[in-house]
């Protein structure tokens, strides 16, 4: 079981880390702001704030730019990478992938996959955001994006 983010999920945990210390004024970041800060490609930036967005994590507004919603309980880490890596975590399978294995049904690692898949979105989802130690620039030191290729 890879439990390495994708590029699109540590984007997005570095965008909504970026946007948690706007949260006590009503300031909003544009793209391109965060595009450059988090060293993301705006095309790309784009499409990762508008998954969250549609998860509720962030709020964007056209030409305003983003930011974290100003009411509601704070994003945890799960909320965040659910739309771009959460399939792994809601796989109801063995540690292949589906179809790889034959026994996949029956085979007694199954309920050990299971467990640490739960244990895992357990983890995930008391994780707020806004726990991740930050650089001076407010990015997350364990998500350093780095530029698509």
């Amino acid at each position: 079981m890879d439990l390495t983010l994708h590029r699109e999920g540590s984007y997005a945990v570095c965008v909504a880390a970026r946007l948690t210390g706007l949260r006590a004024g009503d300031r909003r970041l544009s793209a391109a702001e965060i595009a450059q800060e988090c060293n993301i490609p705006q095309a790309i930036l784009r499409k990762t704030a508008l998954h969250l967005a549609r998860g509720g994590v962030i709020e964007g507004t056209r030409g305003c730019g983003y930011r974290l919603p100003p009411e509601g309980a704070p994003a945890t880490l799960l909320d965040v990478i659910r739309p771009f890596d959460g399939a792994c975590l809601e796989r109801d399978g063995c540690f292949a992938k589906d179809g790889a294995c034959p026994v996949s049904e029956v085979c007694p690692a199954r309920a050990l996959a299971r467990r640490i898949r739960g244990d895992l979105r357990d983890g995930l989802a008391g994780i707020p955001v806004g726990a991740l130690p930050l650089d001076a620039r407010g990015i997350p030191h364990c998500f350093q994006a780095t530029p698509e290729a």
